[in-house]
């Protein structure tokens, strides 16, 4: 039961590396590749193995059963730890930065009261001036054209966030989709 092992240790890996991100080394590397190597062979899913047993064994075994189910639950909760860790994350930053955009191509940080940088860019997009950027490439698409949008930049600056965001705010991909079934 090595595997059952990896499953209830992967909390605690996670935790742990969450903890070293900050210094990303060939150790954590190291870190990640024995968790993948640690991880169940591929197979269906857990849930889809459970409902197979259901219906092949109609006397059902249920200390199988509570066994896949005390799995699935700690996965869910592991799940919301990690999203709830994700939100903290925002919050916490979204609290600490004082953050504000000078103009189109200059934005302010402000470290103390008397210490601040400022860092200059092509361009500093506005939430709502992202998709008005970007829709000329999705209508074009619709007429036909190849396209594509790229997000790139460095690890933690919103390249998700940007396309997914969250319930509150809408990202591209949502706002596109409205787009295409209007």
């Amino acid at each position: 039961m090595e595997s059952k092992k990896s499953v209830q240790n992967l909390s605690k890996t996670i935790h742990s590396l969450l903890g070293l991100k900050a210094r990303f080394t060939s150790t954590w590397v190291k870190s990640v590749c024995d968790i993948i190597r640690n991880l169940p062979p591929e197979g269906p899913s857990i849930e889809l193995k459970s409902a197979n047993l259901k219906t092949s064994d109609s006397s059902g075994n249920k200390d199988l059963d509570s066994a896949i189910s005390k799995i699935n639950d700690e996965l869910a909760a592991l799940t919301s730890n990690i999203n709830q860790l994700n939100t903290q994350r925002r919050q916490v930053l979204d609290e600490f930065l004082d953050l504000k955009a000078l103009d189109s191509s200059n934005v302010l940080l402000r470290l103390t009261d008397n210490k601040s940088k400022s860092y200059s860019f092509d361009k500093v997009f506005h939430p709502d001036e992202v998709f008005s950027e970007v829709e000329p490439v999705i209508k074009s698409a619709l007429d036909g054209y190849n396209a594509c949008i790229f997000a790139y930049g460095q690890t933690g600056t919103g390249k998700t966030f940007t396309m997914v965001r969250n319930i509150l705010y809408h990202g591209l991909i949502y706002t596109f989709s409205g787009v295409i079934t209007s």
